[in-house]
């Protein structure tokens, strides 16, 4: 297994969540992508369903910081990536800091182009941040 430089990879996704720039965030999912844990469903299936949930988070929470500290390791066309985030930001609706950390595991395959894209994505929050 060859490691991956995660940055290449995370950089433009984190940088769509920074911008609530769904079209942009949403591409970086296949057409059949499965999520498990980004929204209020407990399995997302297809890029339109992540789409319209992660409408409704980009609606509720303006995310100033994102931090990832992750690791992760190709095999062929199959990128496997793990490792901690960490949210800050602002619940738009009830005007509340929001401050949320996360384990994250995805699998992502590569494309024609050379491109990324995200398979599985399964995040799962921390009841209590780390440390606390």
């Amino acid at each position: 297994m060859a490691a991956v430089e995660s940055s290449v990879i995370n950089d433009p996704f984190v940088q769509a969540m920074l911008d609530r720039d769904l079209d942009t965030f949403v591409s970086f999912y296949e057409d059949d992508a499965i999520t498990y844990g980004l929204g209020p469903s407990p399995v997302t299936k297809g890029k339109a369903a992540i789409r319209k949930e992660m409408a409704g988070m980009f609606q509720a929470i303006k995310c100033d910081t994102f931090d990832w500290d992750d690791t992760g390791e190709v095999v062929g066309d199959t990128a496997y990536h793990w490792g901690t985030w960490h949210l800050v930001g602002t619940n738009l609706i009830t005007n509340e800091k929001v401050d949320m950390w996360a384990r994250t595991l995805d699998v992502r395959k590569r494309q024609a182009d050379g491109s990324w894209k995200i398979a599985v994505d399964h995040a799962s929050v921390f009841p209590t941040p780390p440390g606390a």
